[in-house]
């Protein structure tokens, strides 16, 4: 499938730069933890043109902006299920930007290969055999 013209217009340094700016301020910002951020209001943030951001997202990573999106919250979920016991799966999947239990579920099987539920399941386990050890 072709991409649009404007792919040709950004250079390899500067399609780097941008993603540097965008991955920066997502992460220093977190904004990823708002169901409802959009490359719009990211474009705000960082100056930069809606269709550049999901231009360089997809030249950077292959993905589109969603994605992105998603990579920073499971990675956020990943850790909590990790090491924040005292949370449900629920609330863990809200509290990491997903809009929905269904959808947290949906994206970490995806990822992951296993629901949320049983990676915290199977981490807790494989901690426990290595403290038995």
């Amino acid at each position: 499938m072709p991409h649009p013209a404007y792919y040709d217009r950004i250079s390899s340094k500067r399609s780097k730069e941008i993603y540097s700016s965008i991955h920066k301020t997502l992460q220093k910002g977190k904004y990823y933890r708002d169901p409802k951020f959009t490359a719009q209001q990211l474009s705000t943030l960082i100056k930069v043109n809606t269709r550049y951001i999901a231009a360089v997202v997809q030249l950077n990573t292959g993905k589109n902006f969603s994605d992105l999106l998603n990579s920073f919250r499971l990675k956020e979920a990943e850790q909590m299920l990790l090491t924040r016991p005292e949370f449900s799966v629920e609330e863990i999947a809200l509290m990491s930007g997903f809009g929905s239990r269904q959808s947290f579920y949906r994206v970490f099987l995806k990822h992951y290969g296993v629901t949320p539920r049983h990676f915290r399941m199977r981490e807790q386990r494989q901690t426990a055999e290595l403290v038995a050890d």
